[in-house]
């Protein structure tokens, strides 16, 4: 039987490869999240202060915006500032990882990554979002 402490929990996934972001919400809807989707950092924005999500997964190479300037917008919003922000990107070079951890995401993680890790640290940055990172 599959594990349901996530059951509703809902999950921006924020990702400008349309395959990937329906690949994700299928995935996390199979895992019991809600997904909610976003193509573009604005529209990341936009949902992330009307949806309120529990997590955010977020792609680092968007359309309208870098990803770490998306992370800066969200943790500078007072209604987003304490939604946690997991990493996942194509992106390898510890640079980037250093900028996107320095910004304010709570776990970096370079694609392909596993689902069950991604939802493994998600549930943990919900239940203890002040002592866990990457």
């Amino acid at each position: 039987m599959k594990k349901r402490t996530m059951h509703g929990k809902k999950v921006l996934i924020v990702e400008d490869h349309s395959e990937c972001r329906d690949l994700l919400a299928r995935c996390f809807r199979y895992m019991y999240f809600e997904p909610i989707e976003a193509g573009s950092g604005g529209e990341a924005i936009t949902k992330a202060i009307l949806e309120f999500p529990e997590a955010i997964l977020l792609d680092l190479s968007l359309p309208d915006m870098t990803g770490i300037d998306l992370i800066k917008a969200l943790k500078s919003n007072i209604k987003t500032v304490g939604i946690p922000i997991i990493v996942n990107t194509g992106r390898t070079d510890k640079m980037t990882e250093t900028k996107a951890l320095q910004a304010g995401a709570d776990a970096y993680f370079t694609k392909p990554a596993a689902l069950l890790d991604l939802t493994k640290t998600i549930e943990k940055l919900l239940i203890r979002p002040d002592t866990y990172l990457q």
